[in-house]
């Protein structure tokens, strides 16, 4: 090897950061925060309840232990604090915590804005996550929008029944 050449064969490849330059970036609570008393567990607790006395007459087990684990995930869940998530809108895709989705795995955005909550959806290329959807927490909807308009295309997407039911039991 020549006097003050650099040995690659053993160097690492080093993630640089995005280098177009960070185009807009805020945090918020993964779900809003609410105040569950013992009332708030009977609700699912009863319809839990009865899907098992269900399976138990159908013969079912294994609808059986799917509700029991289900419900037992469901109060777990319930129970923790909200994690406070960084959400990032680059050059190079959007950030949502350690998770990372490039502009090439992704098709549209959308926000939701109403005097309850603020989320910006996202349609991905996904089957199994057709969507991600990203509360915007104390972040200008507006801003976040522009940002993000520079790289997909905005286009309205539709809410599902299974975002009513999780904002209703407080997710």
């Amino acid at each position: 090897m020549a006097k003050g050449a650099i040995d690659l064969r053993n160097a690492r490849a080093i993630r640089r950061p995005d280098t177009g330059g960070e185009k807009i970036s805020w945090s918020a609570l993964e779900h809003e925060e609410r105040e569950r008393g013992p009332y708030w567990f009977l609700g699912p607790g009863v319809i839990a309840l009865a899907l098992v006395i269900f399976g138990i007459f159908a013969r079912s087990w294994f609808f059986v232990a799917f509700v029991g684990l289900a419900y037992s995930v469901l109060l777990a869940y319930a129970r923790r604090a909200p994690r406070e998530i960084e959400f990032r809108v680059s050059s190079d895709g959007v950030y949502a915590g350690t998770a990372f989705h490039p502009y090439s795995e992704l098709k549209s955005f959308w926000i939701f804005e109403t005097p309850d909550y603020k989320e910006l959806s996202i349609e991905t290329t996904k089957l199994l996550t057709p969507y991600l959807r990203l509360p915007l927490g104390d972040a200008d909807p507006d801003r976040v929008g522009r940002a993000i308009a520079q790289f997909l295309p905005e286009e309205e997407h539709k809410e599902f029944i299974s975002d009513h039911i999780a904002r209703s039991l407080g997710f």
